[in-house]
């Protein structure tokens, strides 16, 4: 199993570098910029800066750590704070766990969120036993196809990964925002119950 991750993840970079795609925190800071989402803060520091990045002098204290409270609370699910070179495709990536195992998620299994809200809108365009050709399937994979519970359970590990991790899945629009992409890895860390 950890030796088809590696393959999958190896393969799925070497991918990535060659369509050009730019993961680099100038390009985050690019998407963020453009979608408004860009406060002039850094989360790192909370310190207000110019245009070039450079920090400026920000005047009231109290204010100042107000925002750093503020910040430290958004920047774990959300980009929305602004720029941050951890960021991964606009997320904050989690690569712990995020939930207990067994924690009560308020209802929160396959059949009554993940399979519906989550995997049914953000990844059966690809991922689903009734795509058969790999144009219809976008080229992913047969087997991982994630309307089927026990495909799911047998690959939470590449799912957790590229999810809340490297946060490339989905590919395409629609995205899930961050919010939910942390609602489904707490799903996955609590045991993902069916």
């Amino acid at each position: 199993m950890h030796l088809r991750l590696a393959v999958f993840v190896t393969l799925l970079l070497a991918g990535l570098s060659a369509c050009g795609d730019d993961t680099s925190p100038a390009a985050d800071a690019g998407t963020l910029a453009d979608a408004g989402g860009d406060s002039g803060t850094r989360p790192d520091d909370a310190g207000p800066r110019d245009d070039a990045g450079t920090s400026v002098d920000a005047g009231d204290d109290d204010a100042s750590a107000a925002a750093d409270a503020s910040t430290d609370a958004d920047a774990s699910t959300t980009a929305d704070a602004g720029f941050d070179a951890g960021l991964v495709h606009g997320c904050v990536p989690h690569p712990e766990a995020t939930a207990a195992p067994g924690e009560d998620l308020g209802g929160h299994t396959y059949t009554t969120w993940a399979g519906p809200m989550f995997f049914g809108v953000y990844c059966a365009s690809c991922h689903s036993s009734t795509l058969v050709t790999a144009v219809e399937r976008n080229y992913a994979p047969l087997g991982l196809d994630w309307n089927v519970p026990a495909a799911v359970h047998a690959n939470l590990v590449l799912i957790r990964y590229d999810v809340g991790v490297s946060a490339y899945m989905p590919p395409v629009e629609p995205r899930p925002s961050c919010a939910e992409r942390l609602e489904l890895l707490r799903w996955i860390d609590s045991g993902a119950p069916l």
